[in-house]
């Protein structure tokens, strides 16, 4: 899902530095300043995240959601009566400032945390913050947000902490970090709500390349053969030896190829050949796969959604994530959808704040969805639904109760069957009415 995001004013933030060997990571930034104190950048929050570079650098930044391998914390919020994942870590870099991270413990969460992990290593070096709860000016005021937040990453055994402002407006911090693979951030002090002892941040971005992004690769000989192979690629060729070539690209020419390759001009019947056996050779070399995600979120409907009967973009979460909810953020990017196979895999990552909507679909679609989905409504609501699910399924039969009475062959009855045994089953985990 898209957000409007909206970015106002200047903010200031101070980096405290534990020691004085870590100046050298910020002469660049600073210029070796006595202090370490400094005015943060700020920018208009209707941009898109590839278009907040730095000006200074000659560098290619990739959307978090392309970046992220895995996202963990020490704990989330969670409430019996919201979907499961509503304060879930991803929301931290779904592009949307109507969703959260909230921590899960009694209490301010001093010393909980979350941590990213990246597909390759990266070089970091700006950290762009909206504070607290962004939904409403309201529910910034009436929950916590952050005031002290260490930074910690791999190879760098000192952590840096951030002073963030008690603010709406977003906070952009300039330092360095280098070949990151791992980073964590853990909550040290908090501006208390004044109604929920809850801590918060909206959304979380980077300024950062991929530390392979000039790599070598292959020669340029090499590059334009596979670009022509690919260009008059015929269906089943699956054992071409210039196949292999594409896990050989560098990030910088498999960005080239992909603009190329996916173009308009060349959206044939064969697009989804093209897309699997592209798709094999970025798993074998992992620096290719947050240009790929970039690339793929940027292309229009009409050439990427040739691949057979299956949505492309879920192909491209299972073959990346499988069932880990790390690509939730990446797939809700994507606007459109073939029939409900985009719900169903929500679902299937443990998602279940598209239950509303994959109910409604499954209304419109009909059950027998074996193309798409390897589940059945009943069993995948079943599987990984929580109180919420329970509850909104109950309401959804309430409301289309007619569907019941209709004839044992019509599709309203099929579905009305279908789900009533979701109902049942959910029932006796949770009570009646989800309670």
């Amino acid at each position: 899902m898209r957000c409007i995001r909206l970015f106002v004013n200047v903010v200031s933030c101070i980096v405290m530095l534990s020691c004085g060997t870590d100046k050298k990571e910020f002469q660049n930034v600073i210029n070796d300043k006595k202090d370490s104190t400094y005015l943060a950048n700020t920018f208009p929050i209707e941009k898109k995240e590839e278009d907040v570079v730095s000006k200074k650098r000659d560098i290619s930044s990739y959307p978090l959601f392309a970046l992220v391998k895995n996202v963990k914390a020490s704990s989330f919020l969670k409430s019996s009566n919201l979907p499961r994942f509503s304060y879930h870590p991803t929301n931290l870099y779904d592009r949307s400032l109507n969703s959260a991270w909230f921590e899960g413990v009694e209490g301010d969460g001093i010393g909980e945390y979350f941590e990213i992990n990246f597909f390759t290593p990266i070089n970091i070096y700006s950290i762009t913050l909206s504070n607290g709860y962004g939904k409403s000016k309201s529910l910034f005021q009436k929950n916590g947000a952050v005031k002290e937040l260490e930074v910690l990453t791999d190879g760098y055994h000192k952590p840096k902490t951030l002073m963030l402002q008690n603010t709406l407006e977003a906070q952009q911090l300039e330092l360095y970090f280098e070949n990151v693979t791992t980073i964590r951030f853990t909550i040290r002090s908090v501006y208390p709500g004044t109604k929920y002892q809850d801590t918060g941040i909206s959304e979380i971005t980077l300024e950062s390349q991929l530390s392979t992004d000039l790599d070598e690769g292959i020669s340029q000989t090499e590059f334009d053969s596979l670009y022509k192979y690919y260009e008059v690629y015929q269906h089943g060729d699956y054992d071409n030896p210039k196949h292999d070539m594409i896990h050989n690209l560098s990030p910088y020419q498999f960005n080239q190829f992909l603009s190329m390759a996916f173009d308009e001009p060349y959206s044939n019947a064969d697009m989804g050949d093209r897309l699997h056996l592209i798709t094999e050779e970025v798993l074998r070399n992992s620096s290719l796969i947050p240009v790929f995600l970039n690339i793929a979120t940027k292309k229009n409907k009409s050439v990427f959604y040739e691949y057979a009967n299956r949505d492309p973009y879920v192909y491209l979460t299972e073959k990346i994530w499988g069932n880990h909810p790390s690509g939730i953020p990446f797939l809700r990017q994507i606007m459109f959808s073939r029939t409900y196979e985009k719900e169903f895999h929500f679902l299937r990552m443990g998602d279940t704040r598209v239950v509303p909507r994959y109910l409604n679909l499954v209304q419109y679609e009909g059950i027998w969805h074996e193309a798409c989905c390897e589940m059945m409504p009943s069993e995948i609501l079943t599987l990984k639904g929580d109180w919420y699910t329970s509850l909104k399924v109950h309401r959804f039969l309430e409301k289309y109760s007619e569907m019941g009475k209709s004839d044992d062959n019509s599709q309203d009855f099929s579905v009305f069957a279908e789900l009533s045994k979701a109902k049942d089953s959910l029932y006796k985990r949770y009570g009646e009415y989800g309670g």
